[in-house]
């Protein structure tokens, strides 16, 4: 005996309503995963403070680093504006990886980095030296001063370092 499958539009409504349903179900909840995960990664990301010699400016700034093996980079110059730069760190392998850097006046820069830790590392080449999450005492040894200048250690006397000197890094560099 065979089975006979009715092509009846009343018949086949049901189905596809339901397999409707289900499609708007499973994009719900893979949106949610998409969007907890990157809640959660913003998170768990860690700030640090990131440093660059360019050309013959001082930048300072910060670069954010994600669970996913990237980070955000952001650098700039308080004195002097006309040099601001945004990029991206990959890394390719695990001791280090490619630094993307754009900034406003027209350069983009690209270098390999090496991780010193998870958190910490350093970048150089064509007259560029970065460093992120090194205090200003450590980051002086892998950055490099413009000829006839050099980089000169600071401490900030102001009230947070003076009452919290033991959780701030209250020294800062500058070119001189």
């Amino acid at each position: 005996m065979s089975r006979v499958l009715s092509t009846h539009p009343a018949v086949s409504r049901p189905t596809s309503r339901l397999l409707l349903l289900a499609a708007v179900a499973l994009s719900g909840v893979l949106g949610g995963c998409a969007w907890m995960q990157n809640k959660t990664m913003r998170a768990m990301a860690t700030p640090s403070l990131a440093l660059a010699v360019i050309g013959d400016r001082l930048l300072i700034g910060k670069v954010v680093l994600y669970t996913d093996r990237r980070a955000t980079i952001e650098l700039s110059n308080d004195t002097d504006p006309a040099l601001d730069c945004l990029g991206t760190m990959n890394y390719t392998n695990s001791t280090g990886g490619v630094l993307d850097l754009r900034c406003n006046e027209g350069s983009q820069i690209r270098l390999p980095y090496t991780a010193i830790s998870e958190t910490q590392g350093h970048a150089a080449g064509g007259g560029v030296t970065i460093t992120y999450g090194l205090p200003p005492e450590n980051a002086r040894a892998w950055l490099v001063p413009p000829a006839g200048r050099r980089l000169v250690l600071a401490k900030d006397d102001g009230f947070m370092c003076n009452w919290f000197d033991w959780a701030l890094s209250c020294n800062y560099l500058r070119l001189e």
